[in-house]
């Protein structure tokens, strides 16, 4: 019997320059108050983690069920030209992480193509 829960999407890490970028796995077991938009950049050599980050809050209600409130990262990759890592999330809203120091921005929604 399959659970009821909410699956996560699967999301294909992005290695660049020996770093692996993926979505947090149980991000609040690290002190992040939610589940969703949490990103961790990884060292490709020892598997250390070298820094996680949170793309965005989301604010829960108490009244539903939280795994279906969550939102969740569901691409990645990397845009070498300015050195950064995108992020898109379920709800179409795109982040831009600095590989440098994980610094979050968020960009504007892309234009759909007519």
């Amino acid at each position: 019997m399959e659970s009821a829960k909410r699956r996560v999407p699967a999301v294909k890490p992005v290695v660049h320059n020996g770093k692996r970028y993926e979505p947090l796995r149980r991000p609040r077991d690290q002190g992040f108050k939610q589940d969703g938009g949490v990103i961790a950049a990884i060292d490709e050599a020892s598997g250390a983690q070298l820094w996680a980050v949170q793309l965005y809050e989301t604010v829960f209600d108490a009244n539903e069920e939280r795994d279906v409130q969550e939102v969740y990262v569901n691409s990645l990759r990397i845009d070498s030209k300015n050195g950064s890592l995108i992020a898109t999330d379920e709800l179409k809203r795109r982040w831009q992480i600095r590989l440098t120091d994980g610094h979050v921005t968020q960009l504007p929604a892309a234009e759909s193509r007519k």
